[in-house]
């Protein structure tokens, strides 16, 4: 849940301060649907979800989610 929120809270505050959004091409939307379907698996018509992460997708959302805690930080000073 922490992923998904951190995500979301920085594409809010990248929006809301001029800032370039996170990635959300290729993998890093294969890891986002992930993090939703595993917070709020009803969406996808399931009961629960527990994500496979490939080696690349970890990489992605390690990266994505470094980002996220950067353009946080940055934005709030």
């Amino acid at each position: 849940m922490a992923g998904l929120n951190l995500w979301n809270w920085a594409e809010d505050v990248a929006r809301s301060t001029g800032q370039p959004l996170l990635p959300h091409g290729g993998q890093a939307a294969v890891c986002y649907r992930k993090l939703v379907a595993a917070n709020v698996p009803w969406l996808f018509e399931l009961d629960e979800f527990r994500p496979r992460w490939s080696a690349r997708q970890l990489t992605v959302l390690r990266h994505v989610l470094g980002t996220a805690v950067h353009l946080v930080r940055t934005a709030t000073r």
